[in-house]
């Protein structure tokens, strides 16, 4: 084989492997942020619960989801400058 075709083929196996591990990662990061949404989701609810029982007149959700809120406008924020960032 020539200079040029080996190269080539290399170029495009690292283009694949490229390809493959921001595949990978991708999928990584979507699965673990749909996990922490419902455990964050769950956690408001048993805090909500927890304090139902300890006094009737409570309702804690919306102190309990305040936590995701703050944490979903960090994600907005983060997500904006790192778009900024990038050309």
């Amino acid at each position: 084989m020539a200079l040029e075709q080996l190269i080539a083929r290399g170029g495009e196996l690292m283009l694949i492997g490229m390809g493959v591990v921001f595949a990978f990662l991708t999928l990584l990061v979507l699965t673990v942020h749909m996990v922490s949404l419902a455990i964050r989701r769950l956690e408001a609810r048993v805090v909500n619960k927890v304090g139902l029982e300890a006094d009737h007149h409570n309702f804690l959700l919306m102190h309990a989801m305040g936590p995701n809120v703050a944490g979903v406008i960090g994600s907005a924020v983060a997500a904006g400058i790192l778009l900024a960032l990038v050309p």
